[in-house]
């Protein structure tokens, strides 16, 4: 990954930090606008066959950012662009769900990165062994990210169990575009930006293998997927009961008002 911030870099030209900032600046602005139209024509519950998965560009931007450049400037990229669209696009959440709905988006490229870092790969994922790991990588990365659908539960925007299916076809969806979109751009492009690279920044090697961080990332994460899929069938479970005792309340005061 390169330092952060760039400038700790070994070459500091303006020109060479412009061109960075342009680069990430054009990025951002993309996954705004390729984020804004996945919302408003719901490009995230995209049906396929008997599937649905859910189709949000700006997580593919996001990890190539990542997986070139490091953890700092991918999430920095998806979270600014997901705390954008959760404040604006209808309906808008709260500023505290949004916080949450951009932090899992920085939570799954935060553990994207800490599989990488504990067992280095060449970003340009030419052998069997890069893809291998890319892929599962990414499909840790994708669950984790996917954890936006279940915000948007606990905002009561979505039933839970209507939260659940929508965790479920973010989660397929961002795994089959890292693996048919971001993979292949990163074979086809990583050549090119890891010579950039090296020729005007002094990329620190990447650390030994971290097997106890990556492990723990693995655990937390899937704790966490863990969790919320329990809180989502026990709300699911109470919203039904309520709903079982509403009814014949209902049934009641309408019998009662048509006696009256």
């Amino acid at each position: 990954p390169l330092p952060w911030p760039p400038f700790r870099g070994r070459e500091t030209r303006p020109k060479v930090l412009g061109g960075l900032a342009a680069a990430w600046a054009g990025s951002f602005f993309l996954a705004v606008v390729l984020g804004y139209f996945s919302k408003q024509h719901q490009w995230y519950n995209y049906p396929v066959g008997g599937w649905r998965i859910g189709l949000y560009p700006p997580w593919t931007i996001g990890l190539l950012w990542a997986l070139w450049f490091g953890w700092a400037y991918g999430a920095t990229l998806i979270a600014l662009t997901g705390l954008i669209l959760a404040l604006t696009v209808p309906p808008a959440m709260s500023a505290t769900g949004a916080l949450a709905y951009c932090a899992a988006d920085a939570l799954g490229l935060w553990i994207f990165c800490r599989i990488l870092y504990g067992f280095p790969l060449d970003t340009r994922v030419r052998t069997l062994r890069d893809a291998a790991l890319f892929s599962s990588a990414a499909l840790f990365a994708a669950m984790a990210g996917a954890n936006g659908a279940l915000v948007e539960g606990f905002e009561g925007r979505l039933a839970p169990r209507e939260a659940l299916e929508r965790w479920e076809s973010w989660w397929l969806g961002h795994f089959i575009e890292y693996l048919l979109l971001a993979g292949p751009l990163a074979t086809l492009l990583g050549t090119w930006v890891e010579r950039w690279k090296a020729r005007h920044f002094a990329c620190p090697p990447q650390a030994g293998t971290f097997r106890r961080q990556v492990l723990g990332a693995l655990v937390g994460g899937l704790a966490l997927v863990l969790f919320y899929s329990v809180w989502m069938q026990a709300a699911g479970s109470k919203m039904n009961a309520d709903l079982r005792r509403w009814v014949p309340e209902a049934e009641v005061r309408e019998r009662l008002l048509d006696e009256g």
